[in-house]
């Protein structure tokens, strides 16, 4: 039945409406895992964060079940806690959106706010991202025309955002300073 969901999320709300709330969540959850194909509310709670019921499912599977009941942000919390085991109990694929994961989430926790004015080396470019190599750290131009590496000692600066692709530095117009900002 391709809507069956909605038929499960309607009982459910015409459970609420007797206030038979324990059947209601249930016909609820039903809903949500029917929806998304999903065998349990745990992976479904997991798929929130790994976008992959095949992966998602996996990563459930070695999980608490008792996380069930947790909020999603206790679950992705849970996850990042967990990620070298779950990476060991993983498929390959499996670990690589254990990975996306990661840096996804890292991304959302970044204060950017927190990072300071920089001064650059000369470029002419208005926007340097980040690129590694190597082991290095490079700031480089879009079409990689320019690059700068940052030494080594500076490298800790830019824990978090340095590995993801959803920061880059910009210059502050009529300046040689820099700023990093979030696509």
């Amino acid at each position: 039945m391709a809507n069956s969901s909605l038929v499960l999320n309607a009982v459910a709300k015409g459970l609420l409406n007797f206030e038979l709330i324990d059947k209601s969540e249930f016909y609820e959850d039903l809903a949500v895992i029917t929806e998304l194909g999903l065998p349990n509310v745990l992976s479904a709670k997991v798929f929130y964060g790994v976008s992959s019921r095949v992966s998602a499912f996996e990563i459930s599977t070695h999980l608490d079940i008792g996380l069930e009941s947790e909020s999603l942000d206790t679950i992705k919390d849970t996850i990042i806690e967990q990620k070298n085991l779950l990476k060991g109990l993983c498929s390959s694929d499996t670990q690589q959106w254990l990975n996306i994961f990661t840096i996804q989430k890292i991304s959302n926790e970044v204060d950017i706010s927190k990072f300071p004015l920089f001064i650059i080396a000369k470029v002419k470019t208005d926007k340097l991202y980040f690129r590694e190599n190597l082991d290095s750290l490079y700031l480089s131009s879009n079409d990689y025309s320019e690059f700068v590496k940052v030494r080594e000692d500076k490298r800790d600066l830019f824990k978090g955002i340095d590995q993801n692709n959803g920061y880059y530095l910009e210059r502050v117009p009529t300046t040689d300073k820099w700023k990093v900002i979030k696509c």
